[in-house]
């Protein structure tokens, strides 16, 4: 989701950029008015600058859209062909860092579960909808179904089917 919101921000900051170079605005510079050729190469800066600082929020939001679409696309893989184990819940929690009208919309919820050969794993997932932790009574002791990788047990994923 922030990737999708760094490159939005991106491209509009790229958008604005590109407003700007094209205006033939008067500039004030040291509260003096410039002359023509003054305020094309001031309005040339601050469009390069709205542009650069736009290209740089749109690759880090290309990165994190493509980042996403690979761990979703690893944990349908890991819910299609996982191996079925049973996790306890250790940690429940708001996660305050993503707030909607002042309310946190994801829950962070910790469990551990041991794979086939014996060892155990821990894995915290911090984007949990607060409301599929309320509505399947997610707390600290309870046992919840989850699905392992088999060439990398410790990946794993919740089933909240």
């Amino acid at each position: 989701m922030r990737g999708i919101v760094f490159l939005f921000v991106g491209i509009v900051l790229i958008a604005v950029g590109i407003i700007v170079s094209q205006s033939n605005m008067k500039v004030k510079i040291n509260r003096q008015r410039a002359n023509a050729e003054d305020s094309k190469t001031a309005i040339s800066y601050v469009a390069w600058g709205l542009e650069g600082l736009g290209g740089i929020f749109a690759l880090i939001g290309v990165m994190g859209v493509i980042r996403g679409k690979k761990q979703n696309k690893r944990n349908h893989y890991i819910l299609q062909n996982g191996i079925s184990a049973e996790g306890t819940v250790t940690f429940v929690d708001k996660n305050y860092a993503v707030l909607v009208n002042k309310k946190p919309i994801y829950s962070i919820v910790e469990y551990t579960y041991v794979d086939s050969t014996g060892s155990q794993h821990t894995r915290k997932v911090s984007n949990i909808s607060s409301d599929i932790v309320i509505r399947k009574q997610i707390l600290v002791g309870s046992k919840i179904q989850i699905k392992y990788a088999s060439e990398n047990p410790s990946e794993s994923v919740m089933v909240l089917a």
